[in-house]
């Protein structure tokens, strides 16, 4: 089916696809004289998936006329005597206060700024000349590809320990696609690796213990990153020099769609973990669980978002002002900012430099924990469940101390910037995560299940826990 039209006119159909492919195996692993007795197992499985997405984008761009500076076919609608009507544009000269004749700014003074002529040329040009709204369309059809394989491999050592290895890899890349048809691409991988050992002391008394380690990575690239200076081509002084984040400000607009692609990134997390649990069967009717974990993490951040800088574009620079300030109703038009160099609002990510220090954040934290837990079989149709848990999680700090917070006197009547590890103005020290972490989260753990009677299958189900999160952190 063709696709809805926004605008009344027809539109291409982009093409979409989906294809998915995945295998498995495993079996006994035999060394000759190593390994017999298909008492050691491995499992390989693979996943692959590649597809296109289709979708359609519909806007507004500015026509021929309008990127001359001739506004003279642009109306505004307005109420007259609660009647809604077309009127033409005013728009006024910021310089004098007076209105250009007939709507039209001279070319001279859009050629002036060698900025406002050079971004010009990434405004595509309508798809549908005759309209004066919804005059431009895009369809659509990215791509998308992700793949993994699996390893596990597991058995006996010894006759009382036993050894599981699970090793999974996976890796992605996508392509998104911007209204004015910048493709921006992304791509990443990740990595787990798991090793667990379990030991039986007694038939009713073992120990499991596992190390985890997993990494991932995702990097995404805008459109014009690694082509060619842009803004400093252009003369906009500013914004960062990096290679890897060439390409033109962001500029948004009130009527028009806005001018933008994708922010250059790079994340890394990465967490190691280890776990051991102690299980041991006492009285044959309380099962007795002892355990502890901890967990060291990860989290790299490199981002150029907003590096760039943005300009919006509303329409207030060209409007007129009455005597007492007020701007002359019904006057002013966006594009025409843009083509005199006056945005409304404009903004930039500080610090750049051509460091990427600037950009980046290296995030360390960690979490610890400890439990105790009895599985309790009061008799064939009660099991109580008491447990209790202690969890601790340590607040993120960044390695270069890129982390700061307000330091608020008691009253809130006055505030001051504190940086991590510094001293406040109010309440003194600062440790270099800023905020200190929560050692008092112990959490109760309480449990039943009850069969009223053997010959029915009536069970009633209940318990009581206080869960923690780090997130917070």
């Amino acid at each position: 089916a063709a696709p809805f039209s926004l605008n009344g006119k027809s539109q291409p159909k982009p093409s979409s696809a989906n294809e998915s492919i995945a295998f498995n195996f495993g079996g006994p692993v035999r060394f000759k004289k190593l390994i017999t007795g298909d008492k050691w197992f491995f499992y390989v499985n693979f996943t692959n998936h590649e597809g296109r997405s289709a979708s359609n984008q519909v806007s507004t761009v500015p026509n021929a006329a309008e990127r001359a500076g001739d506004f003279s076919a642009v109306t505004k609608m307005v109420t007259v005597g609660g009647v809604r009507q077309s009127v033409p544009l005013v728009i006024y000269d910021p310089a004098n206060n007076t209105p250009f004749p007939n709507a039209v700014i001279p070319t001279a003074r859009i050629i002036s700024n060698p900025a406002v002529v050079g971004l010009l040329s990434y405004f595509p040009q309508p798809t549908y000349p005759g309209l004066t709204t919804q005059n431009y369309a895009i369809a659509e059809s990215t791509p998308a590809m992700s793949n993994s394989v699996g390893v596990r491999l597991q058995g006996p050592i010894t006759a009382k320990d036993r050894l599981s290895l699970n090793q999974q890899y996976n890796r992605s890349s996508s392509t998104s696609e911007q209204l004015f048809g910048f493709d921006d691409k992304s791509h990443g991988y990740g990595l787990s690796s798991t090793l667990g050992w379990t030991h039986i002391f007694k038939p009713r008394f073992n120990n499991n213990a596992s190390l985890a380690f997993s990494r991932n990575i995702s990097q995404a690239t805008p459109y014009f990153a690694y082509r060619s200076n842009v803004e400093g081509d252009l003369g906009i002084a500013g914004p960062d020099t990096s290679p890897i984040d060439y390409g033109p400000p962001t500029l948004s607009f009130t009527n028009f769609g806005s001018l933008q692609d994708g922010a250059a990134s790079l994340t890394r997390t990465q967490t190691t973990s280890f776990t051991d649990t102690v299980t041991y069967v006492a009285h044959k009717n309380h099962n007795l669980s002892f355990g502890l974990g901890y967990r060291r993490m990860q989290n790299n951040l490199l981002s150029f978002a907003g590096a760039r800088g943005s300009f919006a574009f509303g329409g207030q620079q060209t409007e007129g002002l009455n005597p007492d300030g007020t701007p002359v109703a019904n006057t002013g038009y966006d594009f025409a900012d843009f083509l005199l160099g006056y945005p409304g609002t404009a903004n930039l990510r500080t610090g750049n430099d051509n460091n990427y220090n600037n950009y980046s954040n290296y995030f360390r934290g960690w979490a610890a924990n400890a439990y105790a837990m009895d599985d309790w079989r009061v008799s064939r149709g009660l099991t109580l469940n008491f447990g209790v848990r202690y969890e601790y999680f340590s607040p993120y700090t960044e390695i270069y101390g890129h982390l700061a917070g307000l330091d608020i006197n008691p009253a809130f009547t006055a505030v001051d910037v504190v940086t991590a590890g510094g001293t406040g103005t109010y309440f003194g020290k600062y440790p270099a995560s800023l905020v200190n972490g929560d050692p008092h989260l112990f959490s109760p753990r309480f449990g039943f299940a009850w069969r009223p009677s053997q010959k029915a299958n009536r069970l009633f189900r209940g318990g009581y826990s206080i869960f923690y999160s780090g997130s917070s952190y």
